[in-house]
C-alpha cells in the first residue's frame, strides 16, 4: 500500500514537473517532441487514477467511468495536439469528440454516485435544468463581446459545451449535496470533484479563447493546461472518495 501512496503522489509530482517541460517546449510551434511531453503528462493522470483505483480497492462502477474517461482525456489530448502539428482541423474534431466521451462518462459516474448515495433525491433537480439553460445562453452571447469564430466548428462547439456543461453541473451538485449531507469525506469531495470540475471549464473555456480568437498568448495557454491538468488529477482522485 504504501508503493501504491508512493507512486500516486510520485506522479502528481512529477506532473508538476513535466507541465512546465512541456509549456516550454510547444510555444510557439508545436512539434512531435512536445506531443511526447503532452502525452507524458496526460499518462501520469491516468496512473493517478490507476492507483486510485488499487490502493482503495475500488472497482466499482464509479471508478471504471472515471478511469474510462481518464483513457479518453488521454486520446483527445493526443488528437488536438496532433492536429496543431500537421495543420489538420479535422483532427480538433476528433479531439472534441474524444473529451466529449470524457465528459458523458464523468457525467454517467457522478449520476451513478448521486443516486446511490441520494436514492431519494430526484436524478435531476430543477435548479439544475436552470443553470444549464442559462449558462448555454450566456455562451451564446459571449460569443461577439469576446470576438470568438468557430466558423464550421459552431455546432460541435454548443454541443460539446452543453455536455461540459452538465458534466460541471451535476458533479457540484453532487459535492455540495456531500456537505449537506455530513458525508466523512465531504471536504476531499468538494475541493477533489467540485474543485476539480471547476477547473476543467475554465481550462476549456481558456482553450475556446485560444483557438476560435486572435488571442495567441502564452500566458492564456499556461492558464489552460496547468487547470486542465490539476483539473484531471482532481477528478481522478475522487475514485479515493467513492468507494460505491
Amino acid at each position: 500500500m504504501k508503493l501504491l501512496q508512493f507512486i500516486l503522489f510520485g506522479a502528481i509530482l512529477l506532473e508538476i514537473v513535466f507541465v512546465p517541460l512541456f509549456l516550454k517546449t510547444e510555444w510557439p510551434n508545436r512539434s512531435y517532441r512536445s506531443l511526447a511531453y503532452k502525452q507524458i503528462c496526460s499518462a501520469l493522470f491516468l496512473i493517478v487514477g490507476v492507483c486510485a483505483i488499487l490502493y482503495a480497492k475500488n472497482t466499482s462502477a464509479y471508478a471504471w467511468l472515471v478511469l474510462a474517461a481518464l483513457a479518453c482525456s488521454f486520446v483527445g489530448d493526443a488528437l488536438l495536439h496532433y492536429e496543431a502539428i500537421v495543420k489538420k482541423e479535422a483532427f480538433f474534431l476528433y479531439g472534441m469528440a474524444a473529451f466529449a466521451a470524457a465528459h458523458i462518462l464523468y457525467l454517467a459516474a457522478y449520476c451513478l454516485a448521486f443516486h446511490r448515495m441520494f436514492p431519494n433525491e430526484p436524478a435531476i433537480a430543477w435548479h439544475e435544468i436552470l443553470l444549464f439553460f442559462v449558462i448555454l445562453a450566456a455562451g451564446a452571447l459571449l460569443i461577439k463581446p469576446l470576438k470568438l469564430d468557430p466558423g464550421k466548428f459552431m455546432l460541435p462547439m454548443g454541443l460539446y459545451t452543453a455536455i461540459l456543461a452538465a458534466m460541471v453541473i451535476h458533479a457540484c451538485r453532487l459535492a455540495i449535496a456531500c456537505m449537506q449531507a455530513g458525508e466523512p469525506l465531504r471536504f476531499s469531495i468538494l475541493f477533489l470533484l467540485g474543485g476539480g470540475a471547476l477547473l476543467f471549464a475554465v481550462s476549456d473555456g481558456t482553450l475556446a479563447l485560444l483557438h476560435f480568437s486572435e488571442r495567441k498568448k502564452y500566458s492564456l495557454r499556461c492558464l489552460n493546461i496547468v487547470t486542465y491538468y490539476a483539473a484531471q488529477c482532481m477528478l481522478a482522485a475522487t475514485i479515493l472518495c467513492f468507494p460505491l
